[in-house]
């Protein structure tokens, strides 16, 4: 064996230390990106549960709502008055049409009779 000693060790040793700290922080970022996407994930299968992604964050101010929530009730308002106005014309034009019925279910006067020559004659 040789009698110089082994640098190798001494000249990887600054190496190491900065690849250590370069990997703790290529670490940390991953375990921060995961933790990102696992509350994403948790979000999304909470909303599919019928949760309605609701989270436990208190909102902004104790006495303002929901803009998402008001936004529904508007669209669940509007479409009760458009069934109501729907069942209402349906049951306009269902009375119309029974009138139309009836109307003409009604008993009408009975045309003139023939004249006799036309008959005879046969000119009907």
């Amino acid at each position: 064996m040789s009698d110089k000693p082994d640098n190798s060790t001494d000249k990887n040793a600054p190496d190491t230390a900065s690849s250590q700290a370069s990997d703790s922080a290529r670490l940390d970022a991953v375990e921060a990106k995961q933790d990102s996407m696992s509350a994403t994930l948790n979000q999304v299968l909470s909303i599919l549960k019928g949760d309605g992604g609701k989270t436990d964050q208190p909102a902004t101010e104790p006495g303002t709502s929901n803009v998402a929530e008001e936004i529904r009730q508007q669209l669940e308002e509007r479409d009760r008055k458009q069934r109501a106005d729907e069942e209402k014309k349906h049951g306009d034009d269902r009375l119309g049409a029974l009138e139309t019925r009836v109307s003409e279910l009604a008993e009408k006067p009975p045309g003139p009779l023939p004249r006799r020559v036309e008959k005879l004659m046969g000119w009907l």
